[in-house]
């Protein structure tokens, strides 16, 4: 295979998905302003009548194509959606992790007031002489460590709860919608397609 011909096959593949779209003509409102131009596009983008290139936001592998060469499309209309596979076993995964923190969380929650009255009780006992001042420390050593450890646990519950946002929003964008109303000129993907 030719330098060219692999870097020009490199390209493609990096470009994602590639749909292109001739705009067409858009309508001013009763203003007699024009609508702004849409902006949730990656790459380059000539909307004013002319080629408009729809890229996935995403690497994954394509699973449902809804256009053909020539369809008329109409804006917000379905394309062409990614597999959502991965992504559905991430927020799976996610969940499970949040209600494993959640419940180390609890446990923590109900151990530190035992360990730290625990503490109190040994450290009046080591005051009047009928306990050693070395189990009241540790008790002490116990309660403080543990209320640590509730801390960390309810950051990581946090953390938990960002990882599944950030996968339900990576999930909202499988799907690959026209931003204006146009036509289709060039379809470069298939059903199986990896894009990237």
């Amino acid at each position: 295979m030719t330098r060219r011909l692999r870097s020009r096959l490199t390209e493609l593949l990096s470009a994602a998905l590639l749909i292109l779209v001739v705009a067409c003509a858009r309508q001013a409102d009763s203003a007699g302003t024009p609508p702004p131009p849409p902006i949730a596009a990656r790459g380059w983008i000539d909307v004013e009548g002319g080629l408009l290139t729809i890229r996935a936001p995403l690497d994954g592998v394509i699973a449902m194509v809804g256009v053909n060469e020539g369809d008329r499309v109409a804006a917000g209309q379905v394309l062409a959606v990614l597999s959502d596979a991965a992504l559905r076993t991430q927020c799976a995964i996610a969940r499970a992790d949040i209600t494993q923190a959640t419940a180390q969380v609890d446990s923590l929650r109900a151990r530190v007031p035992r360990l730290i009255e625990t503490a109190a009780h040994l450290q009046e006992a080591a005051r009047e002489g009928a306990a050693a001042g070395d189990s009241a420390a540790d008790a002490s050593v116990a309660a403080q460590v543990a209320a640590a450890e509730l801390r960390a646990a309810v950051a990581n519950v946090e953390l938990m709860r960002q990882r599944l946002r950030d996968a339900q929003r990576q999930l909202e964008s499988v799907q690959l919608r026209a931003h204006v109303n146009g036509l289709v000129v060039r379809r470069a993907v298939n059903v199986g397609d990896r894009v990237a």
